[in-house]
């Protein structure tokens, strides 16, 4: 029932006078679904499961299940040197294109567009997700300051959606009021453009023994990268999650096809990786600030593009 009412809305705020209009011969009768008739058929086939749905029942738009293409602008780990992926000769974004279809993934290779201008501006995208530890290290006080200025240069940027995971640097409590950013401190999902991301952020567990609750999702977003992927320290150690990681491998369905994380900064970079459960997966890490412990942002944004 919330369904239907859902799609009787959406139906009662299309412009058009009808769903479906074709051109036909003086002979022929046109078929042209009022909202009025369109929701009482969404209703029938509720009802009557086996009923094949209409062909011009598909392309309704505006339905949140149906995905279209969406680009993403991915940062993390900046530390509080977020300014300087925006600074006249600032480092420069990397490109990826995912096609959902082929569930491949292409390097579009290094582009440093935000290099030569004057009060440069990250790339343009419909979701700019940082992906944890935007903090600056230090007193309660300077960290406090930080988040503001933080919060400050993301509402300069002009993108309609977003979300800062928590990291491990980060405190519980921040909020964005000037940039109206999503902070996420406990593992949700969120739907944008028809795709759905799972996001989880930074979780203390010692030794690994905590189990990771991991949300379905088309795509995953999280601080910390799965155990012994992009997660090698400078010391040699594999810092991923190991329960992280194995959620993810219990996933009903597989895991997803595209995986974002952060965290160890000298993991930044591209994996294919074959998961146990499903087929495999490209993990991202984007981690911005240089190895070891941060004191510089020294890599751009990754921008990827999700094609349908």
């Amino acid at each position: 029932l919330i369904l239907s009412e859902r799609f009787r809305q959406q139906l009662e705020e299309l412009k058009t006078p009808s769903l479906l209009s074709t051109d036909t011969d003086e002979n022929e009768t046109s078929f042209m679904p009022q909202p009025a008739h369109a929701y009482a058929q969404y209703v029938s086939i509720i009802a009557e499961p086996s009923i094949s749905i209409p062909t011009w029942m598909i392309d309704v738009p505006h339905l949140p299940h149906i995905k279209r293409p969406l680009r993403i602008v991915v940062i993390s780990d900046t530390h509080g040197y977020e300014s300087v992926l925006t600074e006249e000769g600032g480092p420069g974004p990397s490109f990826l294109v995912v096609n959902q279809t082929t569930h491949s993934g292409q390097d579009g290779g290094r582009h440093d567009e935000n290099g030569d201008r004057e009060g440069a501006h990250l790339p343009d995208g419909d979701v700019l997700l940082h992906l944890g530890d935007f903090a600056a290290d230090g007193k309660k006080e300077d960290r406090f300051e930080a988040m503001q200025q933080f919060d400050s240069w993301l509402a300069n940027h002009p993108h309609p959606n977003k979300i800062v995971i928590r990291g491990n640097h980060d405190p519980h409590d921040s909020s964005f009021p000037l940039s109206g950013a999503t902070f996420v401190k406990r593992p949700t999902t969120v739907t944008i453009g028809g795709w759905i991301f799972s996001l989880v952020p930074y979780i203390r567990n010692p030794n690994g023994k905590k189990k990771i609750v991991v949300p379905k999702g088309d795509l995953l977003a999280s601080h910390v990268p799965p155990k012994r992927v992009l997660d090698r320290c400078n010391n040699g150690n594999r810092a991923g999650c190991k329960s992280l990681r194995s959620s993810v491998e219990r996933m009903k369905g597989g895991p997803p096809r595209l995986w974002l994380c952060g965290h160890i900064h000298e993991g930044r970079g591209l994996e294919r990786v074959q998961f146990a459960g499903g087929d495999s997966t490209l993990v991202l890490n984007a981690a911005n600030a240089n190895p070891g412990r941060a004191s510089a942002v020294l890599h751009g944004p990754m921008v990827v593009d999700l094609n349908v």
